[in-house]
């Protein structure tokens, strides 16, 4: 049986006679994201489904499926969940994701104090060190794939997005460099896999922008994609003393060694970080540095995975 095209797909509304759309598609370069309503389990979902270059090629459409039933090993309340891999009426796959509502940790302002900084690295540290624990790598976080959902009782609890799509990212974009350059540990720019290291410089240079408001590089505003590399691998990361100097001793110490430049001397994978800041209840106090304010207006789930997404708001004066 011929496959319909992606918009024949979503133009009969119901997807896999099970799913029917009830949101407006949001684009990536890889994939198609609509929240949608599962009939069966009647709860909302947000559905992925691969772009025509995914679609008609088999061997990334291989890699589309391996990634989404990789990431469903990772079972924790700070991950967004792909709950499975399901097949349309012409055996087209598509991905079953949770769905969440929330700001973008892209969306905030920045610096924020340690105390609200750290209600986002907390658990976004915790759901890293879960899936290097069953041995998956995000390869691409950076603030757009955190999403800042209030539970039903109003608290925050933040998710990350895009597990499981970095064997399509290194097969498509394996000679073009990092898709998150900002967030990018030196390495891959040299054209080395994905990381648990990797994945450790990510969260570290997130939670300086947190911090601090800056990048720990010190990337001059405006820089491009292609020059983020070369000034990564040219300007060592500040430490955190001098960017932070009112925070925790352990804090900084914790964060200078995620931001090594050879992955080797990093923390081996997120486990270890969360491990080096047993301290964190006492370590992070409430050390005013810009007192942000947490919060705002609903979106749809999905962050888009193949998008840079930006660095957090820099807070104006």
């Amino acid at each position: 049986m011929a496959r319909m095209s992606l918009e024949a797909r979503l133009a009969r509304g119901v997807i896999a006679d099970r799913f029917a759309i009830d949101g407006t598609p949001t684009e990536s370069v890889l994939a198609t994201y609509i929240s949608a309503r599962d009939r069966l389990y009647e709860r909302g979902v947000t559905l992925e489904l691969p772009r025509a270059s995914i679609a008609d090629d088999p061997v990334l459409l291989g890699r589309f499926v391996e990634g989404a039933r990789a990431a469903m090993a990772v079972e924790h309340a700070g991950v967004v969940r792909v709950l499975g891999v399901e097949y349309d009426a012409d055996g087209a796959p598509f991905v079953v994701r949770e769905r969440v509502r929330g700001a973008l940790l892209s969306e905030r302002a920045i610096p924020m104090t340690l105390d609200a900084a750290w209600q986002i690295l907390d658990p976004v540290i915790e759901a890293l060190a879960v899936a290097h624990a069953v041995g998956l790598v995000h390869g691409a976080l950076r603030p757009a794939q955190i999403v800042l959902h209030e539970n039903a009782r109003g608290a925050l609890r933040p998710k990350i997005a895009g597990f499981g799509s970095a064997p399509l990212f290194a097969t498509v974009f394996g000679n073009t460099g990092p898709v998150a350059p900002r967030y990018a540990a030196p390495e891959l720019f040299g054209g080395a896999p994905p990381s648990p290291a990797s994945d450790v410089w990510a969260i570290a240079v997130i939670a300086c922008e947190l911090l601090s408001g800056e990048h720990p590089s010190a990337l001059p505003t405006g820089t491009s994609p292609a020059d983020i590399g070369r000034f990564i691998i040219g300007s060592p990361p500040r430490s955190l003393a001098r960017l932070v100097p009112q925070a925790p001793l352990a804090v900084q110490q914790a964060l200078d060694r995620a931001l090594a430049v050879l992955p080797g001397a990093r923390w081996p994978d997120a486990g270890a970080l969360q491990a080096a800041l047993v301290d964190r209840t006492r370590a992070f106090t409430a050390i005013p540095l810009g007192g942000a304010v947490l919060g705002g207006a609903a979106v749809v789930a999905a962050p888009v995975p193949g998008a840079e997404g930006g660095r957090p708001r820099r807070r104006t004066p």
